[in-house]
């Protein structure tokens, strides 16, 4: 009876998706901490198979069927924390405490976050945010978001 039944089809309606390497992901949804500690275990295995250099991240991301960014992201959280952050911390740690002086930013803080949109252009807000906090202690989406604004327009050809 099922026999007929495509994946697709099972799928129909629901908010889980299938990314272009195979794998499963709920729309919307961090992985979970199985899933991160799948690939932070294959991205440390590769790692110690070259002999502590840089494994290659694409294949890394077609063994455990997620994105390269997904798999980037457990190596960022590896190098920085030496272990996977659970969704829970995740959450928790990224409403760091704003205040006064939150809409101003420095030259530094504007180079930081041009440095991280040419890194990553895909980044998030909210990633802005905690890289930004991570390395100043500085956070404010407003902020970045009228830095964003005027450097946009600042670079649009005359």
């Amino acid at each position: 009876m099922f026999g007929d039944v495509g994946m697709d089809e099972i799928l129909d309606g629901s908010n889980v998706c299938i990314n272009s390497l195979g794998g499963l992901y709920e729309n919307g949804k961090a992985y979970d901490i199985r899933t991160k500690l799948r690939v932070a275990n294959a991205y440390l295995s590769a790692k110690a198979k070259n002999n502590g250099v840089e494994p290659n991240i694409n294949k890394i991301a077609g063994e455990c069927q997620v994105t390269w960014y997904f798999v980037n992201k457990v190596k960022l959280e590896l190098l920085l924390h030496q272990r996977v952050l659970t969704p829970e911390e995740i959450r928790r740690n990224s409403a760091a405490p704003r205040g006064p002086g939150a809409l101003t930013l420095s030259s530094y803080e504007k180079f930081i976050i041009l440095q991280l949109c040419i890194e990553e252009p895909s980044r998030s807000l909210s990633g802005y945010r905690e890289w930004l906090y991570h390395l100043t202690g500085k956070e404010s989406a407003q902020a970045q978001s009228a830095v964003f604004s005027s450097m946009v327009t600042s670079m649009k050809p005359i």
